[in-house]
């Protein structure tokens, strides 16, 4: 029994980590892409360019939705800089991913209205709200 459990082991470990390595490779380019949206808003704040903002942050939104997913049990594994607070504290780490998801919903809604007024300080809230996330679950 124990060498039939220890074949099936050796044979799906191979499978484990080819998931686990494409769930790392699509959350580094998702998070690449979301720090290219940032600068992407912080450019179109000098211009006004609501239609930008609101396009960039929705991108952020969308990736919030779905950033959960691209953290299963056991993706941390080197290059990840993933802590294992993520996994230890899942409800402070949901917690973190809807502050992100509600600071890009309000950029957007402010950029939708032409409000740039309220800019500066929805970018520097969602700013925070990723600082925040790292700064608990990444090293």
């Amino acid at each position: 029994m124990v060498k039939k459990w220890l074949l099936v082991m050796i044979l799906l470990w191979p499978f484990h980590a080819s998931v686990a390595s494409d769930v790392y490779s699509h959350r580094i380019a998702q998070f690449k892409a979301n720090k290219q949206a940032m600068q992407n808003i912080a450019q179109a704040l000098a211009y006004d360019d609501f239609e930008a903002i609101a396009d960039a942050a929705n991108q952020i939104e969308v990736w919030g939705q779905a950033m959960a997913r691209y953290f299963p049990e056991g993706s941390n594994q080197t290059p990840s800089q993933a802590l294992d607070a993520i996994w230890e504290q899942p409800e402070a780490f949901a917690k973190a991913i809807d502050l992100n998801i509600k600071a890009a919903q309000r950029l957007q809604d402010i950029a939708l209205d032409e409000d740039g007024s309220k800019l500066p300080q929805a970018m520097r809230d969602l700013s925070a709200s990723c600082k925040a996330c790292h700064q608990s679950f990444r090293y």
